[in-house]
């Protein structure tokens, strides 16, 4: 499954609780979800978990993951966002996830294309920014 890349080598117990917490996240039960992943203690794990926060559109849950890895801007800037644009605070997690196509793609789909002009130009896409 492709939410689970990376946890190859990884302890039987902490790819349980990314079993669990993906299935709780699913569900939309964030208390069962934070419950699973209480044990994890690595931050590549933590990176991983917050790339699938990304590709199911949860910006509060990714929140805490950004935390856990130590991206304190990141954090920073989803908080700053306003309240009601679900989709920007998406993108912006894409970026500082260096997931540079998702990004592109959830700026497209909600029509925000100031800041994915802005994207293209800080990336040196100079030709699509045009």
């Amino acid at each position: 499954m492709g939410d689970f890349v990376g946890v190859n080598g990884l302890e039987k117990n902490i790819v349980e609780a990314i079993m669990n917490f993906s299935y709780h996240l699913t569900l939309g039960d964030l208390d069962a979800a934070f419950k699973a992943i209480k044990i994890i203690k690595k931050e590549s794990v933590w990176e991983n978990l917050a790339r699938m926060c990304v590709l199911n559109r949860r910006a509060d849950v990714a929140k805490i993951c950004l935390g856990k890895m130590g991206l304190f801007r990141g954090a920073r800037a989803l908080r700053a966002i306003d309240q009601d644009n679900a989709d920007m605070k998406v993108a912006i997690l894409a970026i500082h996830l260096n997931m540079k196509e998702e990004a592109e793609k959830i700026l497209l789909q909600s029509k925000q294309y100031d800041l994915l002009n802005q994207l293209y130009q800080s990336t040196n896409e100079w030709g699509k920014a045009m």
